[in-house]
C-alpha cells in the first residue's frame, strides 16, 4: 500500500560478438531443469503419460496374440517378438505408474498437507489396498514359480525343459509383475509409516 510504479524506459541496442550458450550442452541442461522440477511437482503425471502409452500398445498388440491363441491353443513362433514385446510393454508401463505413485507420496510426505493428493494416489494410500496389493503381488510371484516348478526340477536334474516355451515366458512375467507390485505395496507402507501423522497417532498409542 502506497507504493507507486512506474515504467520507465530504457536503452537497449543489439549485443555484438557470438553467444556462449551451446545448444546441446545447455540444451540438456535446461531440459533436465524442466524434468526435475516436474518430478518435484507431479510425477505422476510426467510418468503416467509414457505409462499409459505403453500400456495402450500392449493392448494394440497383445489383443490380437491373445485371440489367436484362444483360437487355435498356440501361439506360432512368428509371434515371438510380438509377444515379448508386449510383455515388456506392460512390465515397463508397471514400472513407471509404480514409480510415480510412490514419488508422488513422497513430495505429499515433505511438503505436508498442501499438495493435495489425487485419487490415486489416496486410494494407493489405502492400508486395505497396500496389503491387498502386498497380496496380489505375492500370489503372482508365487503361480509364476508353480507354473514353472516342474521345468526346474527337471532342467536341475536332466538339463531340459518339459513344457512349451509360452510357460515359461509366462511364468517369468507374473514373477516381475508380482515383484513390482509386492515392492509397490511395502514402500508405500514404509512411506505411511514415515508421515507425521502415522507418527503422531504411534506416539498417542504409546
Amino acid at each position: 500500500e502506497g507504493v507507486k510504479m512506474v515504467e520507465v524506459p530504457i536503452p537497449y541496442r543489439e549485443r555484438a560478438g557470438r553467444s556462449k550458450l551451446g545448444v546441446v550442452k545447455d540444451g540438456i541442461r535446461f531440459a533436465k531443469c524442466i524434468l526435475d522440477a516436474a518430478l518435484t511437482y507431479k510425477p505422476l503425471k510426467l510418468l503416467g503419460v509414457p505409462a499409459i502409452a505403453l500400456f495402450v500398445l500392449s493392448l494394440v498388440y497383445g489383443v490380437p496374440v491373445a485371440t489367436l491363441y484362444a483360437r487355435e491353443g498356440r501361439i506360432p513362433d512368428t509371434y515371438v517378438y510380438r509377444l515379448f514385446g508386449v510383455l515388456s510393454f506392460v512390465a515397463v508401463g508397471l514400472t513407471l505408474l509404480l514409480t510415480g505413485l510412490v514419488s508422488q507420496k513422497v513430495i505429499a510426505l515433505r511438503r505436508g498437507p498442501t499438495v493435495r493428493a489425487s485419487l490415486l494416489v489416496r486410494l494407493c494410500g489405502s492400508p486395505m489396498f497396500q496389503h491387498y496389493l502386498i497380496l496380489a503381488g505375492g500370489l503372482c510371484a508365487l503361480t509364476g514359480i508353480g507354473l514353472n516348478l516342474g521345468n526346474l526340477v527337471h532342467y536341475v536334474r536332466y538339463g531340459t525343459v518339459v513344457t512349451h516355451w509360452l510357460h515359461i515366458v509366462f511364468g517369468g512375467f507374473l514373477v516381475i509383475v508380482g515383484s513390482q507390485l509386492f515392492a509397490l505395496g511395502v514402500l508405500s507402507r514404509v512411506v505411511d509409516l514415515l508421515s507425521p501423522i502415522q507418527g503422531h497417532g504411534r506416539d498417542r498409542t504409546a
